[in-house]
């Protein structure tokens, strides 16, 4: 059973003394366990997973899958505070050949 904060709209998932960044949606939670948070404020509320997800309007919904042509449940969304960093492209190296003298005889 996880435990969850809610500050400004965001899901954190919490150990009581710690807070960790974390993805919500209807059927599973993601925790950033690598990232702890200083300090997340909730003004002391402390939700279940069920409670969190009624609280940010996450459900299940239906959708259809056309591969097997039947109607299946997903998420309607999913909720994060996991910030994602974006890494740099990396530069390629272009090297360009020198034209070949031609040697005369």
């Amino acid at each position: 059973m996880a435990y969850l904060l809610s500050k400004d709209g965001k899901p954190y998932y919490t150990t009581g003394c710690k807070a960790f960044p974390c993805a919500v949606s209807a059927n599973r939670v993601e925790v950033d366990f690598k990232n702890p948070v200083d300090k997340v404020d909730a003004n002391g509320c402390i939700y279940t997973e069920s409670e969190i997800r009624k609280r940010l309007n996450i459900k299940m919904i239906d959708s259809w899958d056309a591969e097997n042509e039947k109607v299946v449940k997903v998420s309607n969304k999913t909720v994060s505070s996991i910030i994602v960093e974006e890494t740099e492209p990396k530069e390629e190296k272009v090297t360009e050949e020198e034209p070949k003298e031609e040697k005369k005889k």
